[in-house]
């Protein structure tokens, strides 16, 4: 039965024969048979915040893994790999039958997305003997390459660093003249006036 529960069933079986020494004689046998259910489970709807990031940035990634079968999951493990992001293992813990288990992953960006951007996320459990599973399941997450920062400050260090040119005989001449210039005309003047 899908219902039942995975253990060992008793079975009886109850024999009636005649033979050259007895008649109607009876014997009673029983014997035990493992029932051993399949593990099932799935995913809920996979949350990606932010689905697209640059390299070293990071994203949060969230959904829930539901056991439907009649038998616990132990030790659940989501693990997230691929080329663009660094590698996380989540563990999840044991799920019982009809309860749910919540992956809750930051992922970061450690190369750029060089396909489509699907990344795999395999989840792994075992059963009561220790046999390890696992489910695939996957998301979409696009890592690009990092924005280059534009300081608007930059430039105005980058005119401060330059090195100030040497000024040239007339424009020392210039810088002097002004002043002489005025102050001949304020002496002229002054002596016009007296």
């Amino acid at each position: 039965s899908p219902s039942a529960e995975q253990r060992s069933y008793t079975i009886t079986i109850t024999e009636q024969y005649d033979s050259p020494e007895f008649k109607n004689a009876k014997e009673t046998v029983k014997f035990a048979v493992p029932i051993k259910q399949e593990a099932r489970l799935n995913t809920g709807n996979i949350e990606v915040m932010p689905n697209s990031i640059q390299v070293g940035g990071e994203s949060n990634i969230m959904f829930d893994i539901n056991n439907t079968g009649k038998v616990t999951l132990y030790n659940v493990t989501a693990i997230f790999e691929d080329d663009s992001i660094q590698r996380s293992e989540n563990y999840i813990g044991n799920i019982k039958p009809g309860e749910s288990g919540n992956v809750d992953a930051m992922i970061y960006g450690i190369a750029p997305t060089m396909d489509d951007g699907m990344i795999t996320v395999k989840i792994t459990y075992e059963d009561e003997n220790g046999t390890v599973s696992s489910v695939d399941k996957e998301l979409q997450l696009f890592v690009s390459e990092p924005m280059p920062m534009e300081d608007p400050f930059m430039d105005d260090f980058m005119i401060m660093d330059e090195p100030i040119p040497e000024p040239t005989p007339m424009d020392k001449l210039k810088q002097h003249a002004l002043p002489i210039g005025a102050a001949a005309v304020a002496v002229l003047g002054g002596i016009v006036f007296f």
